[in-house]
């Protein structure tokens, strides 16, 4: 697959990744209602906001401030930076994309199963209404996945909490 598709690969992922991060925590910090027209909602991506499939990505984890998502930006780059030094451009790429369609295809089984269990009436609708037309914005979980993939490369890695305490 890298011999076909490996010219396609973006060249320093993570540096775009965390641009791209940054951009949606500012867009957010300027106007918190945007989350509301770019996160992944199935039900308006059936309704023809097809964007909604790809601007999720762009939103780290909301709920932190500014400091910890400037400290959440350096070590997702760190880490990406040296997993793509390690794999290769291709299979970092593939990894991360990978990890977003698995997201994606995860959120859209959720709603067919609530869909499923609700109209089985195991559940109530709430449920699916709940699943259908949340908002979901799972890039944390992408960045968990960047870190327990170091974590497997480099098993012997430490992190210091403040400084003093490994990890």
């Amino acid at each position: 697959m890298e011999r076909k598709f490996g010219k396609y690969a973006i060249r320093n992922l993570p540096l775009c990744m965390v641009i791209l991060y940054s951009a949606g925590y500012i867009a957010f910090w300027v106007n918190p209602t945007v989350i509301q027209n770019m996160s992944l909602n199935v039900e308006r991506v059936f309704h023809g906001q097809v964007w909604r499939l790809f601007s999720w990505i762009m939103f780290p984890d909301l709920s932190m401030n500014v400091f910890m998502v400037a400290i959440s930006l350096y070590i997702f780059y760190m880490l990406g930076h040296e997993l793509e030094r390690v794999w290769g451009t291709f299979l970092f790429n593939f990894f991360f994309f990978s990890g977003c369609f698995f997201i994606m295809s995860g959120v859209f089984v959720a709603v067919g199963l609530s869909a499923l269990m609700c109209q089985t009436g195991l559940l109530p609708y709430d449920w699916f209404l709940y699943f259908y037309c949340g908002n979901f914005s799972g890039a944390y979980y992408l960045d968990m996945s960047l870190f327990l993939a170091y974590a497997i490369v480099y098993p012997d890695a430490r992190f210091l909490v403040m400084f003093i305490f490994p990890i």
